[in-house]
């Protein structure tokens, strides 16, 4: 018999079904027990289905719900774009803009929803964000509350199933270690590709916080076998305006062996204090060189995960 992480729960087949397990829902990821449903059918909703005040604060979040069940579809990036020009319409402003959908997660509409952060969050507006089913079973998994309403096969206490129970309880009590670690900080780069002609190569790029708790103030470098520069400090409420660069000649520096950066990549290093440790976030990004008649010309290419995450040091991983 599968287990429940081989398993997968049916999304709903109706669209008010599937609104509802999202009022559900986001009131126990939100925290606000005030999250409810806007409006009733027929009335102008501005694209929001579902709204709420996660965990108290004064800002509102605001959900758009999308089955894809009938016909089974993805999203598209027309549609992402249109339900947030909708959403901008909600009154008060929005601070966070979710579309939950029972397609599966995609790389491609994800992409589109940083995107659209980037162009909202540069004009004062909400950030958007896309979850699908895969996300949605994941944080279903951490409030059986929702599961007992929704899919009560599936909750402890139900006589059926008992190998998915116990499978359940087993992987909630697992859950439940990593309660503190949700909020943990994480970080992007905003800026596209560098390329550069050497010796001057310059990756002036700035970084923004993708999610987590606030940080007031972190560390950063650059780091591999061709790079070699001290901690630098950046003011965590001004990233936005913060450049991270410096000026590096690729065709003189000998490579040096690093444990977690190969020779033809550039690593970006980020540390900062949280819940009584030192965290540490790196990213990396592939370089490559070709001869052109002006010189050498080094390109930045898209960035190679999974970003490795660290506590207090690099012999103490925390999460590949």
């Amino acid at each position: 018999m599968p287990t429940l992480k081989d398993s997968r729960f049916p999304p709903p087949q109706s669209w008010e079904d599937f609104e509802g397990l999202c009022a559900d829902l986001f009131r126990y990821v939100w925290n606000d027990p005030g999250t409810q449903r806007n409006g009733r059918t027929g009335q102008p909703q501005h694209g929001v289905d579902v709204f709420g005040r996660p965990d108290g604060r004064p800002h509102y979040a605001g959900v758009q719900a999308r089955n894809k069940i009938h016909p089974p579809t993805t999203v598209a990036v027309a549609e992402l774009r249109d339900e947030v020009r909708k959403a901008k319409q909600f009154v008060p402003a929005l601070k966070t803009f979710i579309l939950a959908t029972t397609a599966p997660n995609d790389a491609v509409i994800q992409e589109e929803a940083r995107r659209l952060t980037e162009a909202n969050e540069a004009e004062g507006l909400f950030s958007v964000e896309v979850w699908g089913w895969d996300e949605l079973e994941r944080r279903m998994t951490e409030h059986p509350e929702v599961l007992q309403q929704h899919y009560p096969q599936f909750a402890v206490g139900h006589s059926v199933e008992v190998d998915s129970v116990a499978e359940l309880v087993r992987l909630m009590q697992e859950r439940s270690k990593w309660t503190d670690e949700k909020d943990r900080p994480t970080f992007e780069r905003t800026d596209g590709a560098v390329s550069s002609l050497a010796p001057q190569f310059q990756p002036s790029w700035r970084i923004r916080q993708a999610s987590g708790d606030h940080v007031s103030n972190l560390e950063w470098r650059f780091c591999g076998p061709r790079f070699d520069m001290e901690w630098r400090a950046a003011d965590g409420s001004r990233l936005k305006d913060t450049s991270i660069s410096d000026v590096f000649d690729l065709t003189k520096n000998e490579p040096v062996d690093h444990p977690y950066v190969a020779v033809d990549e550039i690593g970006l290093e980020i540390r900062f204090p949280w819940r009584g440790k030192m965290r540490y976030e790196l990213h990396r990004w592939p370089l490559s060189s070709r001869e052109l008649p002006k010189g050498v010309l080094w390109d930045v290419g898209r960035e190679v995960l999974p970003v490795r995450r660290f506590d207090e040091d690099f012999r103490s991983e925390d999460a590949g």
